[in-house]
């Protein structure tokens, strides 16, 4: 039994949130495909003999519902960091779709100077292939917050707890009528976020930077806060809320409740052009 993320010495199906966006971005803008509303599952596991992680995936534009394990010996060490561990590999594979697959997690445990997680964390999976048919790309973006169970009689029912910590996530936008926009940023921020474990609900706020990942320059925009508000789910340890004018999903980890964790999505004006609207996804996670 793992008592610990830093440590996982048994094999584990993770309390998993996630959110998806799909999109194809060509020389001449950003069509959105699909958005997959945030949900809580098990679609993250982990394999202790071979230290492999598993994301089962599903309702993708692009790629075959299945699973995708990555092993130790697909970590991508000149893109890994003591913040965040890669992995990548390419496929097909075991009847997946052809294409690039990544696994980014973000490391728990006290080496992380960033924010020293313990019980749940967060991270990304992302497939991206080759648009035969009009150039470009065609994307699949997972964000993911994952973490170990919680027994109910372990979630309080009076109190209330104030939970700190960080968003990442991926924006895109583009003209879905003639397509000449296009637009793309990576999410970071902090989140704040009260569980009242007495009346259930939920409060806080989203404080979000994004930086333009499609222009010369990584010019950087502040994107304000974006209001939480929701419902913890009494002895059961998810929560849903919502997230400006989207939705979020998520969980409370550890013995005492100690981390809470989760994913949202949501639209907003792109910062630079505001003609265009911007779909957010992103994950938070965040430690009393």
């Amino acid at each position: 039994m793992n008592s610990d993320l830093v440590s996982l010495v048994a094999d584990q199906v993770f309390v998993t949130s996630s959110v998806g966006l799909s999109y194809q971005s060509t020389s001449t803008g950003i069509q959105i495909d699909a958005q997959r509303p945030p949900v809580t599952d098990g679609a993250l596991t982990y394999a202790s003999a071979q230290r492999a992680y598993a994301f089962r995936h599903q309702g993708s534009s692009y790629m075959a519902d299945g699973q995708v394990t990555f092993t130790p010996d697909e970590i991508v060490t000149g893109e890994s960091t003591p913040r965040f561990t890669l992995y990548r590999k390419s496929g097909p594979f075991a009847g997946m779709s052809p294409g690039e697959y990544d696994l980014r997690l973000f490391n728990a445990g006290p080496a992380n100077d960033q924010l020293a997680l313990t019980y749940a964390t967060i991270g990304s999976f992302r497939f991206a292939r080759s648009n035969v048919l009009v150039g470009g790309t065609s994307q699949d973006v997972r964000s993911i917050a994952f973490g170990l169970p919680v027994a109910s009689n372990a979630v309080p029912t009076s109190g209330s707890i104030f939970y700190e910590g960080l968003v990442l996530g991926h924006a895109a936008g583009g003209d879905q009528s003639i397509r000449p926009k296009r637009a793309e940023y990576d999410i970071t921020g902090t989140v704040r976020l009260t569980i009242n474990y007495a009346t259930h609900d939920i409060s806080g706020a989203l404080l979000l930077t994004a930086t333009d990942s499609t222009r010369s320059s990584a010019t950087q925009y502040q994107l304000g806060s974006i209001s939480l508000r929701g419902a913890q789910s009494g002895v059961v340890s998810n929560w849903t809320a919502t997230a400006g004018d989207g939705m979020m999903n998520g969980f409370v980890s550890g013995p005492k409740v100690e981390e809470a964790a989760g994913v949202f999505s949501f639209t907003l004006p792109d910062p630079a052009d505001p003609s265009l609207t911007l779909t957010v996804v992103g994950s938070l996670a965040g430690k009393m």
